[in-house]
């Protein structure tokens, strides 16, 4: 994040210590204090709170000239921009100190950075990274199209993702802008792409056979092609058979597959002139013909069965329709998908089931009231919603997006009707989404319709992706609470918690010792209960047991805290064991 603004450091000549922040203006304002220019002391706190900037505090040397002037060196500089542009701010520099006094103060809102692993370099700028979260995954595609640009921060740094030599397996972290997915290629803009371990996600090599993909999916692989210029058409071989042999002359013993067949080759005619897949034992290779069908076109190379893939979405997908509700302090935007990966009974995994063949969903709110503590996402039909998400310190301006399948109980007769919405502290808000179907089960073009939903008149119920729990807003006294409620080794021991910068994480420190169950609590995990109900999960941070991470619904699933199956269920008593 901010990579544009690290790179406009007028005057710096020499550069001791960077750190960047990004936050609304209305932070920068309050924290940093002193005299700012009438253009923003005259804004609404509205558009203050709303416009993201960037904050970047160096210390060594500085020299800003004015005119025949020079009023350097400064030991200490702070750098004001508007995020994920070039249009600068302003500039404070200092000597009283080598660091900015105000710099560690101001707030962070870039959040965590998310992990996952790369699937497949697409491109120079882009990849596709599959996020450890399942529920992002079913947010923003599994696996999610990322693509860098100029502003990009790239960790090691260079100047393409590319350049990295990150490579299908290699782990990430990665941070995009959220809703600025592009709507032609379906690739979201990455502001941090962060390389952190080579080929922690094992990649799968068949074994004396073809790639085990679906039909209608593509293989993902990792080829060790030579460094440029590279090989060039014509000066390879006749054949994939003749390249592999002048490539590996003592390997004697493989069998060769056309790319995507689950039969071996029985003769060159049945290669055509497609890749052809090669296993040689435990060690499999790629030949491949790149030039235009020349005599000496086929090359052979080492090659790793990464995966599997689909079409890719950004051909597949379409956006077919869209309307928008304000509604009690937020505002709804719904937009309707046209994906052949969604239906009644996908190929493409759980997040893509809907009741509507071909059809998704895709709801973006935002908080258009005053700024609120916490706030949960709900989804669902008329009858029943379940929470998905939580929020924490929701802002003006600030909101989320989810894309789903229609669910399965919302086609009623020729109507299909769906609920999003959230929750806070004045109770839930959101739109009814009403689709026309077809006598044969599909969409009908120019249908949507939105009105507004206040809640439901039964108890939520449990879906296979919900948070079947209380939908009140949850409080650090709550998770404190549900400490000892859920797990009997937290009996007085008097916790207390306090929200990380996340928005994910309860810091949890205990006032007493836990219950001796165990000899060392390092990654222990145990179950945290609110409203008699099994609410999330915390894990242990110390060998003493003193410190724990808690969260909240399937957040704590997704960290393997706890099963899916255990969210929800009733917690009468203190667990044991």
């Amino acid at each position: 994040m901010c990579a544009a603004a690290r790179r406009q450091l007028w005057g710096v000549t020499r550069l001791d210590r960077m750190e960047s922040k990004r936050m609304s203006m209305k932070d920068l304002m309050d924290g940093a204090g002193g005299d700012w220019p009438t253009r923003w002391t005259t804004q609404p706190e509205a558009t203050l709170r709303s416009l993201m900037v960037c904050v970047v505090a160096v210390s060594g040397e500085i020299r800003a000239q004015m005119g025949l002037i020079d009023t350097g060196p400064y030991k200490w500089g702070l750098f004001f921009s508007v995020a994920g542009s070039n249009e600068t701010i302003g500039t404070r520099l200092g000597s009283d100190a080598n660091w900015p006094p105000t710099f560690d103060a101001l707030p962070d809102r870039r959040g965590a950075p998310y992990p996952g692993y790369v699937v497949e370099i697409v491109g120079p700028q882009t990849v596709r990274v599959k996020l450890e979260s399942p529920m992002l995954s079913q947010e923003f595609g599994d696996p999610t199209l990322l693509r860098a640009d100029r502003f990009t921060e790239v960790l090691p740094a260079a100047p393409t993702i590319a350049a990295t030599g990150v490579r299908a397996g290699d782990r990430v972290q990665v941070v995009f802008e959220r809703d600025g997915r592009d709507p032609a290629s379906g690739a979201y803009p990455l502001s941090v792409f962060r390389v952190v371990a080579e080929t922690a996600q094992p990649v799968q090599n068949p074994v004396g056979g073809a790639m085990p993909c679906p039909s209608g999916q593509l293989p993902i692989l990792h080829i060790a092609f030579p460094s440029p210029p590279g090989d060039a058409p014509g000066m390879g071989s006749a054949s994939a058979e003749a390249a592999f042999r002048k490539r590996y002359p003592t390997v004697t013993d493989f069998t060769m597959y056309p790319l995507g067949s689950e039969r071996p080759a029985t003769s060159a005619a049945e290669l055509g002139r497609g890749p052809v897949w090669i296993v040689a034992g435990k060690d499999t290779y790629i030949a491949q013909a790149p030039g235009a069908g020349g005599a000496n076109d086929w090359f052979a190379y080492p090659a790793t069965f990464a995966g599997c893939r689909g079409p890719s979405p950004e051909s597949l997908r379409t956006w077919v329709a869209e309307s928008a509700l304000n509604v009690e302090g937020y505002g709804f935007s719904v937009r309707i998908m046209s994906d052949p990966a969604y239906g009644p009974q996908p190929s493409a995994g759980p997040w893509a089931v809907s009741a509507v063949p071909g059809i998704g969903l895709s709801c973006t709110w935002t908080r258009t009231g005053p700024d609120i503590a916490t706030v949960q996402d709900l989804w669902g039909t008329p009858q029943s919603v379940a929470s998905t998400a939580g929020y924490t310190d929701v802002r003006t301006g600030r909101g989320g997006t989810r894309q789903n399948g229609i669910p399965l109980a919302a086609v009623t007769g020729s109507t299909a009707t769906t609920v999003c919405g959230v929750r806070d502290a004045t109770g839930p808000h959101g739109v009814v989404i009403e689709l026309a179907i077809a006598a044969d089960g599909r969409y009908t073009d120019g249908s949507l319709r939105l009105s507004q939903w206040s809640g439901v008149a039964a108890e939520a119920t449990p879906s296979p992706r919900a948070t079947p729990i209380a939908l009140g807003p949850i409080t650090p006294a709550d998770v404190a609470a549900g400490m000892p409620a859920g797990a009997a080794i937290f009996a007085r021991t008097d916790p207390t918690c306090v929200p990380d910068t996340d928005g994910k994480t309860y810091r949890c420190v205990l006032g007493s010792p836990p219950a001796p169950e165990l000899s060392d609590f390092l990654g222990t995990k145990e179950p945290l209960a609110i409203g008699g109900a099994v609410a999330g999960g915390c894990v242990g941070l110390g060998h003493d047991g003193m410190t724990w991470n808690c969260f909240i619904g399937l957040e704590a699933v997704d960290r393997g805290i706890i099963g899916k199956d255990l969210l929800g269920q009733p917690a009468p008593a203190p667990g044991r064991g």
